[in-house]
């Protein structure tokens, strides 16, 4: 005898030696299969489905009103499944939003929240000064025109990354560096940029020169390339700063 017609013998009171012709006869209570069995000594799979077993009980009058379609068996069945879906499923419609898990973050995570989110490139604007800015208050400065050329920066200049090196120039009688941005360039070159507010040219020793802005409609963008990060530092000292 094998084991499934020992515990079927065992559950419904048959004969343990009756024949196993028709184990599952129609219309048989599905609580009598040994899966669904109320008796935890002979129950095969996790002791949880015991207390789901006893819900469907509560919930039987609707079956009988007509109030689900088909037959007990799939009726028990299609409430276990609900029962199953809403306890596993982390973002399952029968859970309210505010329980829902990490999944249901996942849309509101690409929508565009700062100007980074606006460019083509925010994993390279996102980290900098300017690209934490929202556009609430700024649009009058923070144009698409600018939005536009922080991209253009990326494909004229071969932009990589920004490059992590922190430039310090102190401000200085008719000269200043304002805002400013330091990228590794493809084939390993850097770029300096900074946006001056009016037309108040960087220092001298940087050699840097205009180009199109990339800060605001109201500051003017200069930017010059580098070498090697040991150049970069060379002319930053020139000029009396520090990186």
């Amino acid at each position: 005898m094998n084991a499934f017609r020992a515990v079927i013998g065992l559950d419904t009171g048959l004969d343990k030696n009756a024949p196993m012709s028709n184990p599952t006869p129609p219309g048989l209570d599905v609580r009598q299969f040994s899966c669904l069995t109320l008796s935890p000594d002979y129950s095969p799979v996790n002791r949880g489905l015991i207390e789901r077993v006893r819900q469907l009980d509560t919930e039987e009058a609707e079956q009988e009103n007509g109030g689900i379609e088909g037959g007990y068996i799939e009726t028990c069945l299609t409430r276990l499944t609900r029962l199953t879906l809403s306890k596993s499923e982390p973002n399952s419609p029968a859970r309210p939003a505010h329980q829902k898990g990490p999944r249901a973050m996942t849309a509101a995570r690409y929508t565009p929240r700062t100007v980074a989110d606006l460019t083509a490139h925010p994993d390279i604007f996102g980290p900098t000064y300017w690209g934490g800015f929202d556009m609430d208050g700024n649009a009058d400065v923070i144009t698409g025109e600018i939005i536009e050329n922080r991209d253009r920066l990326v494909a004229d200049y071969h932009v990589q990354k920004l490059a992590g090196i922190r430039v310090d120039v102190p401000s200085t009688t008719g000269t200043e560096l304002d805002h400013p941005e330091v990228y590794a360039l493809r084939g390993g070159a850097l770029l300096l940029i900074c946006s001056n507010y009016g037309d108040t040219p960087p220092p001298a020793a940087l050699g840097m020169f205009k180009t199109f802005p990339v800060y605001s409609a109201s500051c003017t963008t200069y930017a010059q390339t580098f070498a090697t990060t040991r150049h970069l530092k060379a002319a930053i000292r020139a000029a009396g700063g520090r990186a």
